[in-house]
């Protein structure tokens, strides 16, 4: 606001050559008009109602003036120092000031009426002091209706009763009788309880509930009667109280507050009864909290306890207890200004008598939702905790199991390659190297008796070339299985096959082999399929067959396989051997005997023959 402003063209005009009597003009609050006596200097007359410092500007105190039902704010300069004799002298007094007259105020205030900016405490005069504290008149109200301008227009006045209920610093309710005229027969006055609200002009410590108390103030009206910068003092010699030994009603706040159309509604009787409602303690007042507000659900409903006069009513109360609140029903009104044309009620809050109208019914378990969270957090934290901590722990695991896989790996190439050689070494050592070695004996034989007996000789040379015929074919064996990927098969019959069927020229072979693959080692799978090749070779070579059928089964823990061909047959009890130079079916059973199996020939001249293996799958089968 610019009160400076105003101020200055104050001045001014006084300036101009006009005295101060001549160029003030004298005119009633209500007779002033904002756009004719816009920047006028005014002097008015009224009685101070209200004073108290300005919000936005503490360089001023504002007096709010009323003459009659209209009111006036003026704004003065504060004298520091002298603001509480000040107030204390124009509070309720008739003071006549002297101003600028203003329409609206310049500045931060956006929304404002009329005032008087006055230039000095010294425009300010008092004209009639204010009446020594409660002496003014007792509050009379007409019996017929009265409307809230009238109540209005009253001023200052008393009444005497007793308190229901005190909080906040500055509220209580007071029951009083209340004087009415009669206008059928004068200067006659009946008396009517009524309940009347009371908010004192400063806080003050409150009396206690059942007190007698005379209350000075400005009435004012909206549902219900109201004293507004109002004092008291307690009566000691007030009659016996009669709340504090009254029974409290119990209630709940839905009997309280009816609904009717989907809209609260109110019963009037229920403002300033002692009520008793149970219910389940939702929120507790803040430390620092002057307002000392309880929230209180009752089926639902929540009921606002303000226990402010008495500090230590909440002090053994906690979240989630189940108390009995015994306390005055006060009925939260708005329009008690006289703005309001139709007031209404907006709730309403109980207020406790003393400390002990707050009484724990139950103590909530220890289990209470709020450690509930507090658990779930602890939970989720450790829940999350555990699963970065199970990640980094997989990742770990995946590093050291891929360490672990190429160790594994290498150890085992390095164990195929030992292996290969160890068999190589065994089928040079084992065919190979004795065939020659026989063959070597066979030609020494044969070099000494080629003189003295050339039959004997040509027997020898016979068998000699007889075992470099099967050495040769052994060392092809070993390089047609060095070469071989038989064993990267994944069945078995593909293996068999596949080793078979480059040795048998034109020889029609059928293979039914159902012996799964991770049954047999590589080494036992090699030892069979070079038993089957040596069988195959001979019925093709030596038996002249022309189909072959090869078959396997596993019979629990027992492999047995066969070949069956078409050719010509023999006796197997008559069977050339190694004495004749042929070391075939002698190398077969050797293998099934490093298999720990068995061996058999079922053959007949002109019927074919029937080879059949079996070995055991329980054992241990060695490389």
């Amino acid at each position: 606001m610019n009160r400076f402003w105003i101020l200055t063209v104050f001045l001014a005009q006084c300036a101009a050559g006009a005295t101060a009597t001549n160029a003030v003009r004298a005119v009633r609050i209500g007779a002033l008009d904002p756009q004719r006596d816009h920047v006028t200097n005014v002097r008015t007359q009224g009685t101070v109602v209200d004073v108290f410092s300005d919000d936005l500007d503490p360089m001023y105190d504002v007096l709010m003036l009323k003459d009659g039902s209209d009111l006036m704010p003026a704004f003065v300069p504060r004298v520091v120092g002298a603001e509480a004799t000040r107030r204390a002298t124009w509070l309720d007094a008739e003071v006549s000031v002297e101003g600028v007259y203003e329409n609206h105020i310049e500045g931060e205030r956006q929304f404002t009426g009329p005032f008087v900016g006055v230039h000095s405490a010294e425009c300010v005069r008092v004209v009639t002091p204010a009446p020594a504290p409660f002496a003014v008149p007792e509050l009379v109200l007409p019996s017929h209706y009265v409307s809230a301008d009238a109540v209005l227009r009253l001023g200052r006045r008393r009444v005497t009763g007793e308190v229901l209920a005190a909080w906040n610093g500055n509220r209580m309710l007071v029951r009083a009788n209340i004087a009415h005229d009669d206008d059928t027969k004068p200067y006659v006055l009946s008396r009517t309880p009524r309940i009347v609200g009371v908010e004192l002009h400063d806080t003050a410590e409150l009396p206690a509930s059942g007190a007698h108390v005379t209350v000075d103030g400005y009435p004012t009206t909206d549902v219900f009667l109201h004293l507004r910068k109002a004092r008291f003092r307690v009566e000691a010699d007030g009659p016996a109280a009669s709340s504090a030994a009254a029974a409290p009603v119990r209630t709940t706040p839905r009997e309280i507050v009816r609904h009717r159309r989907g809209r609260p509604t109110f019963t009037l009787r229920d403002h300033g009864k002692l009520v008793t409602i149970t219910g389940v303690v939702r929120s507790m007042p803040a430390e620092n909290d002057a307002n000392r507000r309880l929230i209180l659900e009752c089926e639902g409903d929540l009921v606002p306890v303000d226990a402010s006069a008495h500090p230590d009513t909440f002090a053994d109360v906690v979240i989630g207890c189940v108390v009995d609140v015994t306390g005055v029903c006060v009925l939260e009104s708005t329009g008690a200004g006289g703005l309001d044309v139709f007031p209404r009620i907006t709730g309403f809050t109980l207020v406790p008598r003393d400390a002990h109208d707050v009484r724990v019914v139950d103590r909530p378990p220890w289990w209470t939702p709020a450690r509930l969270l507090v658990l779930i957090a602890v939970l989720a934290l450790a829940l999350v905790a555990f699963l970065v901590w199970n990640v980094l722990l997989r990742r770990l695991a995946d590093r050291r199991g891929r360490e672990l896989a190429r160790a594994s790996i290498a150890r085992a190439a390095s164990q195929l390659k030992l292996d290969e050689r160890t068999r190589l070494a065994a089928e040079l050592h084992d065919s190979i190297a004795q065939n020659l070695t026989g063959a070597s004996m066979e030609l020494r034989t044969a070099k000494r008796a080629l003189a003295a007996d050339a039959a004997a000789a040509a027997d020898h040379l016979d068998f000699a070339l007889k075992a470099i015929d099967a050495s040769r074919g052994d060392v092809r064996n070993c390089i047609w299985d060095l070469r071989n990927r038989a064993l990267d098969a994944e069945r078995l019959d593909e293996a068999v096959r596949t080793t078979l069927q480059p040795h048998l020229g034109g020889a029609q072979l059928a293979v039914r082999f159902f012996v799964p693959r991770n049954r047999l080692s590589d080494s036992a799978a090699h030892a069979l399929l070079c038993a089957l090749r040596e069988l195959s070779v001979n019925a093709f070579r030596h038996g002249g067959a022309k189909r072959l059928r090869i078959a396997g089964v596993v019979d629990g823990d027992i492999l047995k396989c066969s070949v069956r061909d078409d050719g010509c047959g023999f006796d197997p009890a008559r069977a050339p051997g190694m004495e004749q130079g042929h070391f075939g079916l002698q190398g077969v059973r050797e293998r099934v005997r490093g298999l720990k199996g068995s061996f058999n020939i079922v053959s007949a001249p002109g019927r074919g023959a029937k080879a059949i293996v079996t070995v055991p799958l329980n054992e241990e089968i060695p490389s």
